[in-house]
């Protein structure tokens, strides 16, 4: 072993069973918070390599079932966005293109919170764009 890949196949399954969580429990706002925390810190290190796994497993799907799932929420909803933001923020991710539903919880998140979640939504929804 090298040890990169071993590291690699270690951030891996942390990124598949973090979104396996917060698939199983959509509606445990502490689950959702702390999972998007972990996402966040995950890709944040891991570069553009870690935000395309983090898409590659439904990430950026159970990041916005997170906000649609807790519109109530300031850290669910400052967490989710904070994290699309990272994963956002490497031109070489593979990340899906920005749909409607993504765009309207990132909006309500930012007219809710615009402290917490205009500026990150903001720049997801520029880069997702293209813009």
């Amino acid at each position: 072993a090298d040890g990169m890949r071993e590291v690699s196949f270690a951030a891996s399954g942390a990124i598949a069973t973090t979104v396996c969580a917060m698939q199983a429990h959509v509606s445990d706002a502490t689950v959702q918070r702390e999972a998007c925390r972990a996402l966040r810190g995950i890709a944040a290190k891991g570069g553009a390599d870690r935000a395309t796994t983090v898409a590659s497993v439904s990430g950026f799907t159970a990041l916005v079932n997170a906000l649609g799932a807790h519109p109530d929420d300031v850290e669910v909803q400052q967490e989710a966005c904070l994290c699309m933001e990272v994963l956002t923020s490497f031109p070489d991710a593979y990340l899906p293109q920005l749909d409607e539903q993504t765009d309207a919880y990132l909006q309500a998140a930012a007219e809710k919170f615009p402290t917490e979640c205009s500026n990150p939504a903001k720049a997801i929804r520029a880069r997702l764009n293209g813009e």
